[in-house]
């Protein structure tokens, strides 16, 4: 009995042995198998993505992407529409429009960006023009032109429903981007609903500094919407860019409130 137990204490000590060898053996050879995995995020797949912008060559300048963050796809508003974004243009290089389905443009403005190009800077403005007869859809274009041959570049758009609801005040005459004859009296027309019926009306240059005011009253005050008008002496004024804008001031803190604002060109 003692001999048969030594025996089978013998061999499994043996079998142990080479268990633990084969093991050991295995072990180096799967280490020196195994495949280096890449990490993500290498300079390969970096260079696969446009850069954000690119240094300027003699005489071009670079455009990159235009934003439009307000309104959104589907909104439903009113005239005057509000956009805001941001760009990366130089100065006075943006424009935004509004176009109906037609492809008719309803209003179109140069607008100014802060910044230089190769840095993002926030825009907006205001396109104003007559409420439509029907909720109408309307796409808002912003975008800037070729220097080289004026062709439309970084296009972005947003689709909104403009409603019927009219502003508290509208300028009829002259409408949105309307040539002008230099050297005439401009007829400045439309309806308002304000207080007391009172409103101011501008004449303002390319900076936004008016050069007249006038002083003008509707036929009838708020809540009834009354036709107005007014007009102003040309003779003294250069041609280019300008805008006629409408306001009136707050009865509470005098503020100006109800604005609208319709760029037009003064041409000879």
């Amino acid at each position: 009995m003692i001999r048969i137990t030594r025996r089978i204490s013998i061999v499994l000590a043996s079998i142990s042995v080479a268990l633990l060898a084969t093991a050991c053996g295995g072990g180096g050879s799967s280490a020196t198998a195994t495949p280096r995995v890449a990490p993500t995020g290498t300079a390969t797949a970096r260079a696969s993505l446009p850069p954000t912008s690119t240094p300027a060559t003699s005489g071009t300048v670079t455009i990159a992407a235009i934003a439009i963050q307000s309104p959104i796809d589907g909104e439903r508003l009113a005239v005057p529409i509000p956009v805001t974004g941001v760009a990366n243009v130089s100065d006075g290089a943006l424009v935004v429009a509004a176009v109906d389905g037609a492809g008719k443009v309803l209003c179109q403005r140069n607008v100014p960006t802060p910044g230089a190009v190769g840095t993002a800077g926030s825009w907006k403005t205001a396109l104003a023009f007559a409420p439509p007869a029907a909720d109408t859809e309307v796409t808002l274009r912003a975008f800037t032109l070729s220097a080289k041959d004026g062709s439309v570049q970084s296009l972005v758009t947003r689709r909104v429903q403009v409603t019927t609801t009219p502003p508290n005040i509208v300028i009829a005459t002259p409408a949105c981007n309307a040539d002008v004859q230099a050297l005439t009296t401009l007829n400045v027309s439309g309806e308002a609903s304000v207080f007391e019926a009172a409103l101011v009306v501008e004449l303002r240059d390319a900076q936004g500094t008016a050069i007249q005011k006038q002083s003008v009253k509707a036929s009838a005050g708020a809540p009834e919407r009354a036709p107005w008008q007014t007009s102003f002496d040309l003779s003294g004024v250069a041609t280019g860019t300008y805008e006629i804008a409408a306001y009136n001031l707050s009865a509470r803190n005098g503020a100006v409130e109800n604005e609208f604002a319709n760029p037009i060109r003064i041409t000879t």
